[in-house]
């Protein structure tokens, strides 16, 4: 069974959103601690966005399900996924 991240990642890739980063985060008590399973995607040089998207939700999807089993003994692990639409990608490379 897919995790709600994998599932996610699958949605946004299915709908052009590219998936740039992921990372885990474990609640400890009142403070939440970042656990060092982060990946980043970036879009290759001429690349279009439709395989970027593919790429990248790929590429999350693999790294998800190759740390499920760490999440699960890490104990409850969120999992942020940090996405943007082509547009909004365009306005973050002008910045």
């Amino acid at each position: 069974m897919a995790t709600p991240a994998a599932t996610s990642a699958e949605w946004f890739g299915a709908h052009g959103y590219a998936v740039l980063g992921t990372e885990g985060l474990l609640p400890r008590g009142e403070a939440i601690q970042s656990v060092p399973y982060f990946h980043s995607v970036e879009r290759k040089p001429d690349e279009d966005w439709d395989s970027f998207v593919a790429r990248a939700s790929a590429e999350t999807i693999d790294h998800i399900r190759a740390f499920e089993q760490r999440f699960a003994e890490e104990g409850d692990v969120y999992v942020n996924l940090t996405w943007v639409s082509e547009a909004e990608f365009q306005i973050l490379r002008q910045s």
